[in-house]
């Protein structure tokens, strides 16, 4: 909600391919991301991947300390690549935390006036943390 319905959740193209941007929504692989069931699927956790990265790299958090950076990964039984989805009240809107940090850490968007770096921050009422899901 933060940077408005023309930004999507995209995934960097430069040969690497795993970092993570706000980029300008289009028709792109990288911003097609599907959810996978996982052994937790009935908590309410899925991994999260892409057109672009294939099926053996998922959404997940660097455990370095701070745990807040994102990054695409080989996908595996790690907490940090288990996402949940919770609805906001009566909106069209989630929030996306992960096993990992639990309910204390949302994605969110770094308020820096370029408005595309993506962190895991504290939970709360920030639309940086407002999420659409929309259907491709």
């Amino acid at each position: 909600m933060f940077t408005g319905t023309n930004k999507c959740l995209d995934i960097i193209n430069d040969g690497v391919n795993n970092q993570l941007t706000m980029a300008d929504c289009g028709n792109y692989s990288g911003q097609k991301w599907y959810v996978q069931s996982t052994p937790f699927s009935s908590d309410g956790y899925f991994q999260l991947k892409t057109e672009f990265t294939g099926t053996n790299k998922c959404l997940d958090i660097i455990n370095d300390g701070l745990n807040n950076r994102l990054i695409m990964a080989d996908c595996g039984n790690y907490s940090g690549q288990y996402w949940y989805f919770e609805k906001i009240g009566d909106t069209s809107y989630f929030r996306m935390r992960t096993m990992f940090t639990s309910s204390a850490k949302c994605l969110d968007i770094i308020n820096d006036g370029l408005n595309n770096k993506l962190i895991m921050a504290d939970c709360g009422n920030y639309s940086g943390q407002y999420w659409n899901v929309a259907s491709f």
